[in-house]
């Protein structure tokens, strides 16, 4: 064991020549080692089988002997059962026992390989009949939706996709990671890469900085930001805008770092962005009105999500909730001849969640429809009188359905539906197919129930629209605001964590004026998309690439008082030329080729990005935290607001709180801490009433 071990740490991920003899030593290792094990098991066996013989002689010695005197019976009896009694002989089984596991482990091991081979031979034989990688992934995405649903009594849903559901997911996730075998790669050479990845991503933020700071040449812009870079990050710049008072104000911006490609090589280029300050007044309407309307795209998640995140208090909570007041269900009743919340569960849980996360009464809430399924996600329709607004709040990934919708990222064309709800903005311009699905059920649910038309013609006339959502419901948000922006002119969209890719670039910059997007720290999703997916594929491949150090030491955390510069040094090749692994690098380049064929295949590149106007939230300083949470940030961060474009979000941070930054709670949570630090209270009413007040 200590010589594998030995062996398994020469080389490199990529150099697999420094391991050649790992294979013969193992397979020597196999054969000696087996045969010993079945030699002792085999002798092992056959002196079990002459236990009874041994008793059986001892019984009729000691019946001839001393034991006829007295008491032959009892003593005979004793004897008999010997082979039950006798502790050495149990301890002897129980190795026997051991030893025939020893025994089989290698069998089924081999066994495997054998059908390991016997299955890729099949897989070459259907790909010769027409049967793809999509295909293949497509009868995979089925068996996982169907084993969920087995297992969790359908609660994460999935049982309602289609057929052509797991069609889009499947053409996508094959043309992403379909490599027909030719990098064989192993999960462990990824899990470095990242961490590798990671310590690349920091050194180009220093590299660049240093570059910044110790540049001679005085051109336009470079001044601001070499102070930028020196000064923490954040300039005072004087403001070419009057503010409401007639004065110009001196105005802050901030330096950024985002990917830039010179031919072959990745780098960082620096650029600057305004930073959101409390002597703005739009700055202030923008964070108070995401902080006041936060918590009815928490709420729309359900019992699931509050349960998720508090398991104890959570549970209390609800059923606390719902027993001091059961009528808070009273929705569930009808109204006229129209039940006011569709879908629910028997008791009205995801009512109860949702009243009480968004912290609004029984009778604010005009129409809910709960029920979940492909293409269909769930919203509610509420009356905020502080703000005069109608709101409507779309639910984010959450099931097995959602998260079909979310991988059916292929963009279409809306012409089809530019025309049908009348916005001329759009021809032309495309969008992610899963959420112009939903997008458009919604829609339609809308003017099939009429419940919108009512309210904004009756009771809350006058009154603003507004489209909250998160995640996934984010970016339905951001459609559906563009559905109906023809028939109401004044609506807005507020969009936390949206999908990085909604809307075509023309029409993602169209709608700044009635859609904001909020973006918290190192967010993944806001990120995600097939252009930023294939640059962090392809940064990975070429991490392992330069990697010159096995994976155990690549994965080690640096030394002390070792820079990043030097550590990386250390681990990594400069480029992927100098390594020792030149056929690698030729596979890499085949699978590149592959999937630009594949891509040419598919039709044109057409590159998605979040909607509207995008306030990021980035903090002010790292995380120092050595064991970073997943999903649940516990530790309150300092974050600064800053204005930021679609393309500052081209590129996947790879950080220890990516997922957290998307879980809604945090999202909520740092959003409402943000807007105190601007001096603002809850329940953050509109500033006009907060003042008369």
């Amino acid at each position: 064991d200590a010589t594998v071990v030995r062996i398994t740490g020469l080389g490199t991920p990529t150099r697999e020549d420094l391991r050649s003899s790992l294979g013969p030593f193992c397979s020597s290792r196999l054969i000696i080692l087996g045969t010993i094990r079945l030699a002792i098991f085999v002798t092992g066996t056959l002196v079990a089988s002459k236990i009874e013989d041994y008793c059986s002689c001892r019984v009729e010695h000691s019946a001839t002997g001393r034991f006829l005197a007295d008491g032959i019976e009892s003593k005979l009896d004793e004897l008999r059962g010997c082979s039950n009694q006798i502790h050495t002989y149990r301890l002897f089984a129980s190795l026997l026992v051991s030893q025939f596991v020893e025994v089989l482990l290698p069998l089924i091991a081999a066994a495997y390989i054998c059908l390991t081979e016997g299955r890729r031979t099949a897989l070459r034989v259907q790909e010769r009949a027409g049967y793809t990688h999509e295909s293949r992934w497509k009868v995979c995405c089925a068996c996982c939706c169907n084993l969920t649903n087995l297992f969790t009594c359908c609660l994460c849903g999935g049982s309602e996709v289609n057929t052509g559901g797991y069609r889009d997911v499947a053409r996508a996730l094959a043309t992403y990671f379909g490599d027909g075998g030719i990098l064989d790669l192993a999960f462990t050479d990824y899990v470095a890469a990242l961490v590798v990845l990671l310590r690349v991503q920091l050194e180009r933020k220093i590299e660049c900085r240093k570059t910044l700071l110790e540049a001679t040449k005085e051109e336009e812009g470079e001044g601001l930001l070499r102070e930028a870079a020196s000064s923490g990050g954040i300039v005072t710049v004087q403001n070419d805008e009057e503010s409401s008072g007639g004065n110009k104000k001196p105005m802050k911006e901030c330096i950024i770092y985002r990917l830039a490609r010179t031919g072959s090589q990745l780098h960082y280029a620096a650029a600057l962005r305004r930073v959101l300050t409390p002597d703005n007044d739009t700055d202030i309407d923008a964070i108070n009105e995401g902080a006041h309307f936060c918590r009815l795209a928490l709420g729309i998640y359900g019992w699931l999500m509050q349960i998720i995140e508090k398991p104890i208090s959570g549970c209390c909570m609800l059923g606390c909730a719902w027993c001091k007041n059961p009528s808070m269900a009273c929705c569930n009743s009808k109204v006229g001849e129209e039940k006011v919340v569709r879908g629910d569960t028997l008791i009205g849980c995801n009512e109860v969640a949702l009243i009480k996360q968004a912290g609004i009464d029984c009778s604010q809430l005009k129409y809910a429809q709960l029920k979940q399924g492909y293409e269909e996600s769930p919203y509610a329709i509420t009356v905020d009188d502080e703000w005069k607004s109608v709101v409507i709040t779309i639910r984010g990934t959450l099931s097995l359905d959602d998260a079909v919708a979310d991988l059916a990222i292929r963009p279409v064309l809306l012409d089809l539906w530019a025309e049908r709800y009348n916005f001329e903005c759009a021809k032309g311009e495309f969008c992610h197919n899963g959420v112009l699905n939903i997008a458009d059920y919604i829609c339609r649910d809308l003017d099939e129930h009429s419940v919108l038309q009512k309210l904004l013609a009756g009771e809350c006339s006058g009154y603003t629209l507004r489209i909250v959502g998160h995640s996934l419901g984010a970016g339905v948000a951001a459609v559906l605001a563009t559905f109906l922006r023809p028939r109401f002119p004044s609506l807005r969209c507020l969009a936390f964590s949206p999908p990085g890719c909604v809307f075509s670039r023309r029409l993602a910059n169209e709608c700044k004026d009635y859609v904001t997007s909020y973006v918290l720290g190192d967010d993944v999703v806001p990120r995600l998309g097939l252009a930023s997916m294939e640059n962090l594929r392809h940064e990975l491949l070429l991490c392992l690439t330069k990697i010159k150090v096995p994976k155990h030491i690549a994965l080690r955390p640096k030394k002390r008082n070792e820079s990043i510069s030097e550590q990386n040094s250390r681990v990594l090749y400069k480029s992927n030329t100098d390594g020792q692994a030149p056929e690698f690098w030729e596979r890499v380049t085949e699978f590149e080729n592959i999937q630009a064929a594949k891509k040419t295949k598919n039709g044109p590149d057409i590159v998605l990005y979040p909607p509207g106007k995008i306030i990021h939230l980035y903090r002010t300083a790292e995380d120092r935290r050595r064991f970073p949470a997943l999903f649940f940030r516990r530790k309150p961060d300092n974050y600064v607001a800053k204005l930021a474009e679609v393309d500052d979000l081209q590129e996947i941070i790879i950080s220890g709180t990516a997922l957290a930054d998307h879980q809604p709670y945090n999202v909520c949570r740092e959003l409402e801490r943000f807007a105190q630090s601007f001096g603002l209270k809850e329940p953050y009413a509109p500033r006009a009433v907060e003042e008369t007040t």
